[in-house]
């Protein structure tokens, strides 16, 4: 068995304990220590935004990542240069102030490569220019590499089929993700750059840092997990996973997918537990 080099998350429903529980809590801190204590890299991998990934670490007191994958993929955050909070992995950097991260350019460029020129204000405008069915998101939806649009639900087919004629026509080399929104009536549409989410962002990270991909443990509970467990990595699936990953892992039949008794944080300190040789005092 490879030790294992890097600790890879999602944040809701996984990291991020599900309830007020003293045993999620106490792992968390003990996930804390084993990460400090085994000077293990730790990445978060959210489809939140970076803003909103500051937050969850802040209100929930989470470890301080080395890296944060954001966006549905398509940033990627590291530590700031010549920031003095910043640390040098020990236990001390990964509690108190947060301190600044910056976009890796590295990452952007890789992106501006799959785009081929083509722009995050080009997409939006002929993308918007199909008509009123779909509109927009706010500006602080959108990005250099994720180009956010809101739709009825009722007409998703019709909105989806126009987009997807769109890209065929205009040979712009992006996808979409679909989805809804949690608390409200509308659909939600990312446009990204071909072939990029979750899964991609991480496979990246790992070989552009030379880590081993069989060196990493990834844990999730949702069905956009899958891409990120199904790169190459050991993948846990936390007790509380929804039945779209679930599903997916368990048809993998695979040694490197393990299936957490614990949910979210206990799931995710349990399965690092499974893959690495760490044994705990």
């Amino acid at each position: 068995m490879m030790p294992i080099q890097t600790l890879a998350t999602d944040l809701d429903g996984t990291l991020i304990p599900i309830d007020d529980s003293i045993r999620l809590k106490n792992a968390l801190e003990t996930l804390r220590e084993t990460l400090a204590v085994e000077q293990l890299e730790l990445l978060y991998v959210s489809g939140r935004s970076w803003k909103l990934v500051r937050e969850a670490i802040d209100k929930h007191k989470l470890p301080l990542p080395d890296a944060a994958i954001c966006d549905v993929g398509t940033t990627v955050l590291i530590p700031a240069e010549n920031d003095s909070d910043t640390g040098d992995n020990g236990d001390s950097d990964r509690e108190g102030s947060i301190p600044n991260y910056q976009i890796s350019e590295d990452y952007a460029q890789r992106l501006r490569q799959i785009l081929r020129g083509w722009k995050a204000s080009d997409v939006l405008e002929q993308i918007d220019a199909l008509g009123p069915a779909i509109w927009p998101q706010p500006q602080d939806c959108q990005s250099e590499f994720k180009i956010s649009f809101f739709f009825e639900l009722a007409n998703q087919e019709h909105v989806c089929g126009k987009v997807r004629s769109w890209i065929n026509d205009s040979g712009a080399p992006v996808s979409i993700v679909v989805s809804k929104q949690i608390d409200g009536p509308l659909g939600l549409i990312d446009v990204l750059p071909k072939g990029v989410h979750k899964g991609f962002a991480l496979r990246w990270w790992l070989e552009h840092h030379d880590r081993p991909l069989e060196a990493a443990v990834y844990c999730g509970d949702s069905g956009n997990d899958s891409a990120a467990m199904n790169c190459g990595v050991n993948g846990v699936v936390v007790a509380n996973a929804d039945h779209h990953l679930r599903s997916a892992m368990e048809a993998l039949d695979s040694p490197s997918i393990y299936f957490a008794v614990e949910p979210s944080t206990a799931g995710v300190l349990e399965g690092l537990l499974h893959f690495s040789e760490i044994s705990l005092a």
